[in-house]
């Protein structure tokens, strides 16, 4: 079940999505300054970060809206120079470097490869905190909800550890289509109706990524397992090479796995993008 965005015009959803005025508050400092585009993922991190893409609301999974054209990959005008500096300097690389090797072992059909894979290591905390920036930078409307407070600490202290309340998901994802979801909830675990969870969805070629307060989902493999590394520790990662799902999943309402996606403001303003 998922409600749908009121205002449907282009024009709406052209100024709506993905920037605010030019001086404005940051999502991450909260200072008001202007404000530059962050590419959500980094640029050199999927095959369409550089390209035209057309773009539509996520929730046109359950309902038509007319799509809009980018002429380089999915952005956001929400973050001030310092603050789109830090993500692009600091973490931006190990987001790069750990999905281009991902995406490595996507590319190879000739060689049977084993299910799991472990990659050479990588800054996992500088990571997390890439991780958590962008989707930082993916809102439109700023707000103190829970994840943006606590995130915005996390991202701009270089040595925080990744709080107890955030714990980040990831699995591969096939997919030449960018999605983007922030602030909804789903009950968890998923096909109970035990408790409701909060989520955060950052997917694209190859990789896919779910921020929650949940300790686990589905048994996903876990980043937030070495929350407490240091900021320059290496770790291998390991990838489920052969454990796919569906583009829509784990964010789409599924009557065979009991799956209720309830969404406020930001969760309908959430983007979907193809290469065009």
């Amino acid at each position: 079940m998922v409600g749908k965005c009121g205002a449907s015009s282009n024009e709406h959803y052209r100024s709506a999505q993905t920037a605010r005025s030019r001086v404005d508050l940051c999502n991450i400092c909260q200072q008001r300054k202007p404000l530059t585009w962050d590419h959500v993922p980094p640029k050199g991190s999927y095959a369409q970060g550089r390209a035209k893409v057309s773009m539509r609301p996520s929730v046109d999974l359950f309902g038509g809206t007319r799509p809009r054209e980018s002429q380089n990959g999915l952005k956001f005008r929400t973050l001030c120079a310092e603050c789109n500096g830090l993500l692009g300097s600091k973490f931006d690389p190990e987001i790069v470097a750990f999905t281009r090797s991902v995406r490595t072992y996507l590319s190879v059909k000739s060689l049977l490869l084993p299910a799991r894979v472990h990659h050479h290591p990588f800054k996992v905390q500088r990571l997390m905190k890439g991780i958590v920036g962008h989707l930082l930078a993916a809102k439109r409307d700023l707000d103190d909800a829970h994840f943006d407070s606590i995130g915005r600490g996390y991202v701009l202290g270089e040595d925080e550890p990744l709080p107890d309340e955030l714990n980040i998901f990831y699995w591969t994802y096939p997919y030449d289509v960018v999605q983007i979801r922030r602030d909804f909830a789903m009950f968890w675990p998923r096909g109970t109706f035990r408790e409701v969870g909060g989520f955060h969805t950052l997917k694209y070629f190859p990789i896919a990524f779910l921020v929650s307060d949940k300790p686990q989902y589905a048994g996903l493999n876990c980043l937030s397992r070495y929350r407490d590394a240091r900021v320059d520790d290496l770790v291998e990662i390991p990838i489920e090479l052969y454990w796919e799902h569906e583009k829509d999943w784990p964010d789409a309402p599924c009557d065979e796995e009991n799956n209720i996606v309830v969404v406020g403001n930001s969760g309908l303003m959430g983007l979907e993008a193809r290469g065009r």
